[in-house]
């Protein structure tokens, strides 16, 4: 890696002051490509040494190989060398550069998809994105390379990003799903998400000026965004008054999504919505910055509470209770179960014991309600 950067140096060097031409600016491009190249293998590498990462690395590492192939292949001019018959001759240098880029794309869903797959609540949700990541990589490539084939250009783009939106959706709805959860509310979600797609690639591919179709499919959407919403803000650990932020960030993003509901209805359908407030898009685009506010605020608030809970969770913290014998004030260090003091030979038993729910088993440590947060149900003894 520093010899290439040394060669990429000395070449750019040589081309400023001499003006050698176009060669050693591509000497400079190559040796740069080699050294971010090595860069890349390094992280990648590693993950080969990590058992649940070692096939995702190794996926990795030949990605990043061929993304400096590709690199080569830009810098050299190689199609300009070769003739090749259309379709593919039009601007087949631009064609390589977005399939390097949607590689490097693929390849961080990849790695997102396998954190995913590793977690024992998530494997479900890392399935699904590797198929999806991968349904949406093979569009994109087609968008790519057949865009001037049958004059299908923008459907194919537009394909590929309605997948990329729909697939983000569906994993986010997905989360946690491997779990004793009672989201059973998220299948609406999930539900509304494909309804939307169905309708969404139709309308690509067959277009239609319905505008009650289009309010159909934005209801499906908007119900779908909110659900995936919903679940992902489950997600960071609060304690306290810290949930009315959750239920405000919430309610803010179902009230986005109403109001995005209602402005399309509105410019899609007028005369029958004059009776309501006619600045839909002004008052949803007010509730979505309230509602991405509290999403930042909601995971910040999560990742300060990690100490909390890790200290909660933490069983090395429980191998010794520091005491006073009710018999002598003697000052003991004792472990859970049956033990004796040492001054006066008292016995004393120990047991600890998790605040859980009786109901799905959801940890209440420091829980200020009367009510489990995750089912709802009445906590004994508060």
């Amino acid at each position: 890696m520093l010899w290439s950067l040394a060669l990429a140096a000395a070449a750019g060097v040589l081309a400023v002051l001499y003006d050698t031409g176009s060669v050693v600016w591509q000497v400079v491009g190559t040796g740069s490509a080699t050294a971010a190249t090595c860069v890349l293998l390094i992280p990648t590498s590693a993950l080969i040494d990590r058992r649940p990462w070692r096939t995702v690395g190794m996926i990795a590492m030949a990605v990043v190989i061929l993304e400096f192939m590709g690199a080569s292949i830009l810098i050299w001019e190689i199609p300009n060398s070769f003739a090749l018959s259309r379709p593919f001759n039009d601007d087949v240098e631009l064609k390589i550069a977005f399939t390097m880029v949607f590689t490097g794309m693929g390849l961080g869903a990849f790695l997102c998809a396998n954190g995913l797959f590793i977690s024992r609540r998530n494997s479900l949700a890392g399935r699904t994105a590797f198929f999806l990541s991968t349904i949406v990589c093979l569009l994109y490539y087609a968008a790519t390379w057949l865009w001037n084939i049958r004059g299908e250009r923008d459907a194919w783009w537009e394909t590929a990003g309605a997948a990329l939106a729909l697939s983000t959706i569906l994993c986010l709805s997905l989360l946690h799903l491997d779990e004793e959860s009672r989201r059973h509310w998220r299948w609406v979600g999930i539900a509304a998400c494909v309804a939307a797609g169905y309708l969404w690639n139709v309308n690509i591919w067959r277009p239609t000026n319905d505008p009650i179709g289009f309010v159909i499919f934005t209801v499906l959407l908007s119900v779908g965004v909110v659900i995936a919403h919903a679940n992902l803000c489950l997600e960071p650990r609060l304690i306290g008054q810290q949930r009315w932020v959750r239920a405000g960030t919430i309610s803010c993003a179902a009230a986005t999504g109403l109001l995005i509901v209602l402005s399309i209805a509105n410019e899609r359908l007028p005369g029958y919505l004059d009776f309501v407030y006619p600045q839909f898009a002004r008052a949803a685009a007010a509730f979505g910055i309230l509602a991405g506010s509290g999403t930042l605020a909601l995971f910040v608030l999560g990742r300060m509470n990690q100490r909390v809970f890790a200290d909660a969770d933490s069983p090395t913290d429980w191998n010794r209770i520091e005491a006073v014998c009710p018999r002598c004030r003697k000052k003991l260090s004792l472990p859970p179960g049956d033990s004796t003091c040492a001054a006066c030979g008292l016995r004393i038993f120990i047991r600890i014991e998790e605040p859980r729910c009786a109901n799905c088993g959801y940890l209440l440590y420091a829980a200020v309600s009367d009510r489990c947060p995750e089912c709802g149900l009445a906590i004994m003894g508060s």
